[in-house]
């Protein structure tokens, strides 16, 4: 017969098992219901040739979405993004926090949003164009002209990694 100690160990023993294969499944389960994600966290960047960026059509459903591109130009949009800074609802001063640049891959343009001039080779995640960024760019009856020459996302080169 064993002792009251010795069935409290035992007890507190199983829950604390019971506990750790909790957290474990949970992480498990995480870990394969981001499958996606993780697979572009631990494999990516992938380089991406101007044909292969070309077929990415829906951004959910690409398997490689983290990603490094060469651009044959990188060209200014002069298109910026301002961050403003308030204490109390009382604008303190305000600064250019990222550009955009259109980069040449193959015969069309990315968009990358960076907060100085990116080099020709950059890597980062694929989003879909922002409404008021594709307003922007696309203004005017020029801009509907070159629409089809851009492709429906940009790259945002900082953060992927972040929330992993």
């Amino acid at each position: 017969m064993d002792s009251w100690i010795a069935q409290m160990c035992r007890s507190r023993a199983r829950r604390q098992t019971l506990g750790w294969v909790v957290v474990f499944l949970a992480g498990a389960a995480l870990v394969l219901s981001n499958g996606r994600y993780v697979r572009n966290f631990v494999e990516g960047p992938f380089a991406l040739q101007p044909t292969e960026l070309a077929q990415v059509t829906d951004l959910e459903t690409a398997p490689d979405y983290f990603v490094s591109v060469t651009g044959e130009k990188v060209v200014d949009t002069e298109i910026q993004e301002v961050t403003t800074t308030t204490r109390n609802g009382v604008k303190e001063g305000s600064h250019v926090s990222a550009g955009y640049y259109a980069f040449l891959v193959g015969d069309r343009f990315l968009v990358v949003k960076s907060a100085k001039q990116p080099p020709n080779t950059i890597s980062g995640e694929l989003l879909p164009l922002p409404s008021n960024l594709s307003n922007e760019l696309f203004s005017g009856p020029d801009g509907q002209k070159i629409r089809n020459r851009f492709y429906p996302f940009y790259l945002e080169p900082e953060g992927f990694r972040y929330p992993g």
